[in-house]
């Protein structure tokens, strides 16, 4: 018996790790690309107007999450009928080719237009891979918890999301710290892509060697030949993923902007130190860390609703004030009180999601349904946050334009937010209702 369970463990702890490793890279490298943008529009797209440098920048670092919707499609339908595994693999293979690819393209200066060309295909690459991945990554890790602790194990996700983010947060404060100005412009803010370039086999090596979603083995039993098509989706779907856009509209507009944005906003407009800057977005990732696995796990007693609901009225309601105190008092402390304050709402945010979203479709479209709604929203708002941002900031002269952004996002999503009907029942298994696929049930 006690063998067993040792096993069972030991097979769990291998789905973490594989599920999240990819997660991991992900966030690592676009969390670096965010952060060194004023060093790759340098490279690739230089002008004579420094914001135009960035914004072409930032533009590129959107075009990525545009090929999000379309990873979504093609990588969630494989996971649907093939399953959680190959497609995970899949998505790593894409990610880590194109994380390579940012790190070794010559500059502008070397190569023209054939330089950022590439970059931009890197960029969709990453995109594409990331469509499926966070989808097959979040259906992975609730398909393997126990049906009591879901929550947590959904919440382990963001917290690979976060811990990718304060990984490549804290590169660039050393590399920052280590290197000059020149040598950061020249070559130094390849490293962190090189490195994350290294990450992707090892995840590799995990995901080849786990076993596929005992959740998915038991519906294929039941409906072998289901195909996860994307006209029977729409068709049952598309209510709930219309749903899934308008709650990850916060989500997504919260977390680029403070977590991907801010450091760039305490550069430019408030002249900051790079370094300093990036330390402030640092402790508060440190932060989440403890606390979105915490709200995980306070969702399976209370449910999902009251933690997302609860934080997406609180991010509208906090935003004016925290950009207020951050322009007219401006300061390290105020800083990391700032990014604290906005870390907190947006873990109890972040915690629940992937398990509230899989709670909303059955297992043959799962990956598919919440994949597509979810980048459709990021496509949307998400990536090209920092562009909007800083285009709005440039066009009206106000730096608490981010403000305004945030409030309008916190508005739309409390709204379906607040008519959601929380799939957690206590005591209950969310995604029990699969054993009607064999009787033909619906998509949602």
């Amino acid at each position: 018996m006690l063998l067993n369970r040792l096993v069972a463990a030991r097979a769990t702890v291998r789905a973490v790790l594989s599920a999240t490793a990819g997660t991991f890279l992900e966030f690592f490298d676009f969390i670096s690309f965010a952060y060194f943008a004023i060093y790759i529009g340098q490279a690739f797209f230089p002008t004579s107007n420094p914001l135009s440098s960035l914004l072409l920048t930032f533009a590129t670092f959107g075009v990525g999450f545009l090929m999000r919707p379309v990873g979504a499609i093609v990588i969630g339908a494989y996971a649907d009928i093939k399953g959680r595994r190959p497609a995970l693999v899949l998505s790593i293979m894409l990610m880590a080719t194109g994380t390579l690819l940012v790190a070794v393209v010559p500059a502008y200066s070397s190569w023209g237009l054939i330089s950022p060309i590439l970059i931009v295909i890197a960029r969709c690459m990453q995109g594409f891979s990331t469509g499926g991945e966070w989808g097959g990554a979040a259906s992975f890790l609730v398909e393997y918890a126990p049906p009591n602790r879901r929550g947590f194990f959904g919440s382990l996700q963001p917290t690979s999301v976060n811990a990718g983010m304060l990984c490549g947060t804290l590169s660039g404060v050393i590399l920052n710290a280590l290197l000059s100005p020149q040598q950061m412009s020249s070559w130094g803010w390849r490293l962190p892509f090189l490195v994350g370039a290294l990450i992707g086999p090892i995840g590799l090596y995990l995901r080849t060697r786990v076993g596929e979603t005992p959740v998915f083995e038991k519906a294929h039993r039941s409906a072998p030949k289901r195909p996860a098509m994307l006209g029977h989706l729409l068709r049952q779907s598309s209510m709930t993923m219309l749903m899934i856009f308008g709650m990850t509209i916060c989500f997504t507009v919260t977390a680029f902007t403070y977590q991907v944005y801010l450091p760039t906003f305490l550069v430019r407009e408030l002249k900051f130190p790079l370094s300093t800057a990036l330390l402030t977005t640092g402790i508060s990732l440190a932060v989440s860390l403890v606390a979105v696995p915490l709200f995980g796990v306070l969702s399976d007693h209370f449910g999902r609703k009251p933690f997302m609901f609860g934080a997406a009225v609180l991010i509208g309601i906090t935003a004016y004030p925290l950009f207020f105190l951050l322009v007219h008092y401006p300061s390290f402390a105020s800083a990391v009180f700032v990014q604290i304050v906005a870390i907190l709402l947006y873990s109890s945010y972040q915690a629940p999601l992937c398990v509230a979203f899989c709670e909303l479709f059955r297992t043959h479209v799962r990956v598919s349904g919440l994949s597509i709604g979810y980048n459709l929203a990021l496509a949307t708002f998400g990536g090209f946050t920092p562009f909007v941002v800083a285009a709005l900031i440039a066009a009206i002269g106000s730096p608490i334009v981010p403000a305004f952004y945030l409030i309008g996002a916190s508005i739309i999503s409390s709204c379906v937010l607040y008519r959601w009907h929380d799939g957690y029942r206590p005591g209950m298994d969310s995604l029990d209702f699969d054993d009607d696929l064999a009787r033909g049930g619906g998509g949602a």
